[in-house]
Formats: structure tokens, C-alpha cells, sequence
């Protein structure tokens, strides 16, 4: 882990750097000389960004995965979707996943009671993909129950 560490940050010749708040910005140049130009640099840059090309698939894609202690089974339903962009954007998808999420939980609670363990609902930035993003439904249950149906 150290040596990872003395890696990555032993040159900061491509590092971003942000300040937020209420500043004056010749009030602030000091003290950015002093300690962001105080950071290790060799003058090249040393990381770049790579598309991995990660993209969600065509079609519906089915595993079975058999572990654990106890017959359980797990449905997710995930999708592709733009990240906000806006704060205001990302607020109300923020409130509608959890809308959605209560929801689901009292209907799901209702219909099959105990044999829902679990129901969740999130959005998310596809972090390795530029502006990417996701929505995903989950369901926990015991095996032969379908909550979302």
C-alpha cells in the first residue's frame, strides 16, 4: 500500500487541483505557491485517462450465482442513463429514486410479506464512462418469489 502511494504521488506534474468558498483570490495565491507548488513534480505527465469502453448490454443478461448460507435470490434491473449534469437535475432524480424506493417497499412488504427481504432503488455516474451514468431496481427475496412483478 506505501508503495502504491509513493507512486501515484510522487509526481504531481498532472494533478487538478479545486478551491471552493469564499476567497479572494490574491489572498489565496500564497498560499497556493506554497503548498500545492510544495507538491513532488518530474514535469511529465504520468497518468492519462482511458476509455475502457465499459457499456451496458443489448439485451437482457441472466446469471445464476449459488452462494451463501440460505436459498435467497436477487433481482437487479439496471439501465443506462445520462448523467444530470445539474445539481437541480440530480436532486429530483435523488428524490424520485427515493420515492420510487418507498414505494416499492410497502407494496412488495403488502403483497409477499416476509418473503421480501430487501428492495432498493439508486442512480449513480458510470465513473469510468464520460457523462455516464445508470438507474438500478433491486429486489431481494426468497427463491420463487418475483416482488417486482
Amino acid at each position: 500500500m506505501t508503495s502504491f502511494y509513493r507512486e501515484r504521488f510522487a509526481n504531481a506534474a498532472d494533478f487538478t487541483s479545486f478551491m471552493v468558498g469564499s476567497f479572494k483570490p490574491d489572498e489565496v495565491a500564497p498560499l497556493l505557491a506554497r503548498y500545492l507548488g510544495a507538491l513532488p513534480s518530474t514535469g511529465r505527465k504520468t497518468s492519462d485517462y482511458k476509455d475502457l469502453a465499459i457499456h451496458f448490454p443489448a439485451a437482457i443478461e441472466r446469471a445464476r450465482v449459488e452462494k451463501g448460507r440460505e436459498p435467497r435470490s436477487q433481482t437487479v434491473i439496471s439501465f443506462f442513463a445520462r448523467s444530470a449534469g445539474r445539481l437541480t437535475i440530480a436532486e429530483r432524480i435523488n428524490t424520485a429514486t427515493t420515492v420510487l424506493q418507498t414505494r416499492l417497499r410497502v407494496t412488495s412488504c403488502a403483497k409477499n410479506s416476509a418473503q421480501t427481504y430487501t428492495v432498493s432503488v439508486g442512480s449513480g455516474a458510470g465513473a469510468p464512462q464520460e457523462r455516464g451514468g445508470y438507474m438500478r431496481v433491486a429486489f431481494g427475496a426468497a427463491p420463487g418469489e418475483h416482488p417486482g412483478e
